[in-house]
């Protein structure tokens, strides 16, 4: 049988080990934010998934959380709280500085535009640590009440 390094899965594709010095270097952050956003959206889904329900209501759920302004909810507690490292949070604000296109319902408001960076820089963080320290995401995805453990029962 085939062996998988720690933290992967033989169900995921394997996550490269790299460090944040080549991930800086290789990586934009609106290609991490383009990886993450995938990254945020599968740990939200598989933390609705449990217990079983309806698809209205997975639907409801998982798009509450994959919303801006939530992101930016959890942008704000990573920034107010001593969860993050000093890594992490020079990483949230590469991602705020990216240069993306912000869709038209943000575009005219300040705020709203801001809301969009810190959802974008959260995307970031989640491709970031991703690449570079899974166990370190699943930490801050359970830390923000997104990756609680599935219950051995199930």
């Amino acid at each position: 049988m085939q062996e998988f390094p720690e933290g992967t899965s033989p169900m995921l594709p394997p996550v490269p080990n790299l460090d944040g010095k080549r991930i800086r270097a290789w990586y934009s952050p609106t290609a991490l934010a383009f990886l993450g956003d995938s990254v945020w959206e599968l740990y939200v889904r598989r933390h609705y998934f449990y217990p079983p329900g309806r698809i209205t209501q997975y639907y409801e759920n998982v798009t509450s959380q994959v919303r801006a302004e939530t992101q930016e909810t959890h942008y704000e507690l990573l920034l107010a709280g001593s969860f993050t490292t000093e890594e992490e949070r020079e990483v949230l604000a590469w991602g705020c500085n990216a240069k993306v296109t912000v869709p038209p319902r943000f575009k005219n408001n300040g705020k709203a535009k801001l809301t969009y960076k810190h959802a974008t820089a959260m995307e970031v963080l989640a491709g970031y640590l991703y690449l570079t320290k899974p166990q370190r995401l699943h930490q801050m995805m359970i830390y923000l009440g997104l990756g609680a453990e599935i219950p051995s029962e199930v």
